[in-house]
């Protein structure tokens, strides 16, 4: 069993179309009803799940219109793409953060888990 909530079920359900491209940009989400009746989930569970999904901007909604994927997605940059030839950009730093930021030539990138 899924140890995931069932807002965030739904949430996962629908990035994934949205990332998969089977929900173009533009497009509308399916209505709060047919969301409802697809996980038999209450108002409030459809509504986080949407929440969710506009929190990462990957939809855009308003009020009394329908929700729809987000036209231009934000490009997402790997910042191995910006380090030294070999450097492979997912390696943990053990120094302070000012020591990583001197490694990477002063510029500051997440640290991949």
């Amino acid at each position: 069993m899924d140890p995931r909530s069932l807002h965030e079920r739904i949430a996962a359900d629908l990035r994934a179309q949205i990332l998969s491209g089977d929900l173009a940009p533009a497009s509308a989400l399916p209505s709060t009803a047919q969301l409802k009746k697809r996980f038999d989930a209450s108002n409030a569970t459809v509504q986080k799940a949407l929440q969710l999904l506009k929190n990462e901007e990957l939809v855009v909604g308003r009020a009394g219109a329908s929700v729809t994927v987000r036209a231009r997605r934000q490009r997402t940059v790997r910042p191995s793409s910006y380090l030294a030839a070999g450097a492979s950009g997912t390696e943990q730093c053990s120094e302070p953060v000012d020591r990583c930021r001197e490694e990477r030539g002063g510029r500051t990138f997440p640290m991949i888990p």
